[in-house]
Parts: structure tokens; sequence; C-alpha cells
């Protein structure tokens, strides 16, 4: 006598349950969010800048009151511009830091660049960029953000200084980039602080 291999599944599944190895309900499915199908909107002018809020009401944010910590280099890393930086925003409102500004100034430049705006909000998402890589220079001039290893910080002001420069934007506070090698390397300092 033969016996198959669904036949043999299908007894140590009879016999599994005999001895309460399988619950007799059906497991419930968590259903996520289509985080790529979130949409940009302006809500205001000051969302994802430093000391606003404003994100934390924003309609249109799917973590408004989520404090995501690590979960957001999951959604920075495996979700478009627009989830991205909302989770940034949201972590910046939550923890005030110079990595959540910057990637959150970051994300602003993306949307403005892809044109994952409204029509007509062009020149609005450019600038609410340029305010919050100025956010970066303004309150968090020495903040550092690491490479994928973790272990190897870099500065995030020399970037914030070129993501302004980037978008067109004039850089203001006196901040003045300044070669730091012969091999073309620089950073940024502010003569006088």
């Amino acid at each position: 006598m033969s016996i198959t291999r669904h036949t043999l599944a299908a007894l140590l599944l009879l016999a599994m349950s005999a001895l309460g190895c399988v619950e007799d309900e059906a497991p419930e499915y968590v259903f996520g969010d289509n985080l790529n199908a979130v949409e940009f909107a302006v809500f205001t002018t000051e969302v994802g800048i430093h000391p606003s809020q404003d994100v934390l009401k924003d309609p249109n944010n799917p973590f408004y009151d989520q404090f995501l910590g690590d979960i957001k280099w999951d959604i920075h890393g495996g979700s478009g511009n627009v989830p991205a930086f909302y989770a940034w925003a949201t972590m910046l409102a939550f923890e005030a830091t110079g990595e959540n500004q910057f990637y959150a100034a970051t994300r602003l430049r993306d949307i403005y660049y892809s044109n994952e705006y409204p029509d007509g909000y062009g020149e609005v998402v450019r600038s609410m960029a340029i305010r919050a890589f100025q956010s970066v220079l303004d309150n968090f001039p020495d903040s550092v953000t690491f490479d994928a290893t973790g272990t190897i910080p870099f500065p995030l002001a020399p970037r914030a200084y070129e993501g302004i420069v980037e978008l067109g934007g004039t850089v203001e506070g006196g901040w003045v980039q300044v070669p730091i090698d012969d091999l073309g390397n620089t950073t940024v300092i502010q003569p006088g602080q």
C-alpha cells in the first residue's frame, strides 16, 4: 500500500490536532496600510521643519500618533519619498534631533524633484525643503548620522548646506563652506561663532 504525500500530511495534521498541537481557530491576519499609496499634501508650510508639531495633526500623515523609533529606517529604505518624509517628520516632532530634521529635509527635496506634490505647489515644497535644511544648520549644527554599519559618523551641517545650494536657496546665518584637505573635501563653519 502506497501513502501519498498529501495523505501523510493530512494524517499528521489530524494526529497533531488530537494531541492539542493545532488550534481549532484560524489565526488572525493583520493587514497594514499600503504606504506607497500615501500622497503628499501641504497641510501647513511648517510640516517637517523644527520646531513645528503640525505633522502630528496632519490628516495625510499615516504616523501622526506613533513613535517609530528604528522603524523609520525600514520606512526610509522600503517605501517611497512621501511615507519616508512623514516618518522622519513625525520622529522630528517626537524627538528633535538633527538626524530627524536632515532626513525630513532630504525627503522633502526628493518629493520636490520627483513632482510628488499637488499641482501648483512645487515652489512651496522647494521652499519647505530649503527651510528644513536651514533648520539643521540653525538648530542642530553639530549633529551627525552614521553609515550603514552604524559605526562611522559623519556631520550633517555640510550636507544641509549643500542641500540648500542644490535647491537654489541662500544659506542664512553666515555659514561658509571651507576646504579641509587637498582632495576637495569641505566642511561648513560659522565665522565668529
